[in-house]
């Protein structure tokens, strides 16, 4: 359960990391959009980490019943 719990965590954290628009601050003006591709890439890259063993857990408890 504390698995599935923390791939169920660092799925809503993918997804957010995707959806979620970067703040544009001064500093980081001129690279903005290369750190709005790390911060899609990161998401993504954690979301398919995290739903692949989430899934397979969830249907290996749920064929086992």
């Amino acid at each position: 359960m504390d698995k599935q719990r923390t791939y169920f965590y660092g799925f809503i954290a993918g997804f957010v990391l995707i959806i979620l628009p970067v703040p544009h601050f001064f500093f980081w003006e001129d690279i903005i959009d290369i750190v709005d591709v790390v911060f899609q890439y990161s998401g993504f890259i954690l979301l398919m980490v995290c739903v692949f063993p989430l899934v397979i857990e969830v249907f290996r408890n749920f064929y086992h019943r």
